[in-house]
């Protein structure tokens, strides 16, 4: 009897500090089970992890498009891209972001809405594949759109320009890829 009551004490006592574990990291922000999400924890009501509503990145052409952007503005002297241009090229990236931003968060409904079919007690895999359809169509179109734009911005420029500008970028992505130190210092002058 003497060691069932200490075998209990001992189990709730453990029990107790798992609870008052789990409720300080939960008020700390993050999951006692996984750690601190991404967005701190706690934004998006209790018991539901941040990752747990969260679409996952769309790994589409953006990065590259932020190198070019880049590239138009810092090599500017070089390329001798003149201030009209700049403020031509800066609208088309702008306007780019807009459309971004919007796309991306009708592409990350649509990742909720799949997240909600499939938790449901009877998955009906003609709606899921039909929601997965829409947002392969949706990820197509907004790398389209990249595309689209690196190359209303390249129109801006001379042909001269764009000559150059091609080669500048050809030789920092391969430095880039190659991890050959800062990308900027293989690029000769031309």
């Amino acid at each position: 009897m003497d060691r069932a009551n200490t075998m209990t004490t001992w189990l709730i006592v453990i029990l107790t500090s798992l609870c008052i574990v789990s409720s300080v990291k939960a008020q700390q922000g993050g999951d006692p089970l996984i750690g601190q999400g991404t967005m701190g924890g706690g934004m998006m009501g209790p018991g539901v992890t941040p990752m747990m509503r969260m679409a996952p990145p769309r790994m589409g052409l953006m990065p590259m498009l932020h190198h070019w952007r880049s590239y138009f503005v810092s090599q500017r002297d070089r390329l001798n891209i003149n201030e009209t241009q700049i403020e031509k090229i800066e609208s088309i990236f702008s306007l780019h972001m807009k459309y971004e931003i919007r796309e991306d968060a009708n592409r990350r409904i649509l990742v909720l809405e799949i997240e909600d079919l499939l938790v449901k007690d009877k998955v009906d895999l003609e709606e899921v594949k039909t929601k997965v359809a829409l947002l392969e169509a949706l990820t197509k179109e907004m790398t389209m759109e990249e595309i689209r734009t690196l190359g209303q911005a390249l129109a801006v420029l001379t042909p001269d320009q764009q000559r150059k500008i091609k080669a500048l970028f050809k030789e920092a992505t391969f430095a880039r890829v190659m991890g050959i130190g800062p990308a900027r210092s293989l690029v000769k002058e031309r």
